[in-house]
């Protein structure tokens, strides 16, 4: 007799209710946190791409979607940095024409082979990008909706903010709790990452890997951890407020 004819729960109705419950209350966080949460920001930025319908050089990874795409694939050109870090430009378009002449005098223009850290995100595009190469997300998605400082301390990032931004509720879930000495307003809190497919929680398979928890239990717990945090981070900025009313009287 199965699970559903005796009237019991299994695994796999568990999980799928957990999915049901999970399509409205993880939406909103997954939506923002995602991409950010399994993001290789080790890895660098750099123009790598020419668009002649924009007259511009541009980074594949973190503009893309801002710029015209109806004829992305035919025009587009990628430009390779060779061995010794010298950008190679092609001379023909992606779709076999041949590069006209003042394309090329344009396109050689640029810098490509100069690397950008990845040191912002944007929880519209769910994607993180270097504020260096890329200004569009600030233009076109809002400034409202950039974590705008991610920093590097000895191999490990962190998230420099007030804690009051816009995104910050969607994100809080996969930030820590503050680390060193409070810089003006803003805190240094480190960024919990994990790995495609893995639970934020007990770190086991997620039987979706759209999830990012794998369980109601796991739910629950990292809910209340994130609750937790909250509470300390809170705490810590009430006293750093009452210490400097001591100070400034």
């Amino acid at each position: 007799m199965d699970s559903e004819s005796s009237g019991t729960t299994g695994p796999a109705t568990e999980h799928q209710n957990f999915a049901m419950e999970s399509i409205w209350k993880d939406q909103p966080q997954r939506t923002a946190n995602m991409r950010l949460a399994v993001e290789d920001l080790s890895q660098t930025c750099r123009w790598d791409r020419y668009y002649p319908l924009c007259i511009a050089a541009f980074c594949n990874h973190c503009c893309r979607g801002h710029h015209d795409t109806r004829w992305w694939d035919d025009l587009a050109i990628p430009v390779h940095v060779d061995a010794a870090g010298q950008p190679t430009f092609p001379k023909h378009f992606p779709n076999g024409n041949p590069i006209e002449d003042w394309i090329v005098k344009r396109m050689v223009e640029e810098h490509y082979a100069t690397p950008f850290k990845r040191d912002a995100y944007c929880t519209r595009c769910m994607r993180a990008f270097s504020t260096g190469l890329c200004f569009h997300h600030h233009q076109y998605c809002g400034r409202d909706f950039i974590v705008r400082r991610i920093e590097e301390h000895d191999g490990r990032h962190y998230v420099r903010c007030r804690g009051d931004e816009k995104w910050f509720a969607d994100l809080e879930n996969m930030l820590g709790d503050p680390v060193g000495e409070d810089y003006g307003e803003l805190m240094l809190l480190p960024l919990l990452t994990r790995k495609p497919g893995i639970c934020v929680q007990c770190a086991g398979p997620v039987p979706n890997p759209f999830w990012w928890r794998c369980s109601r239990a796991c739910a629950a717990s990292h809910d209340q951890e994130v609750a937790r945090r909250r509470e300390r981070r809170e705490a810590r900025r009430a006293a750093l407020q009452i210490a400097n009313l001591h100070v400034d009287g």
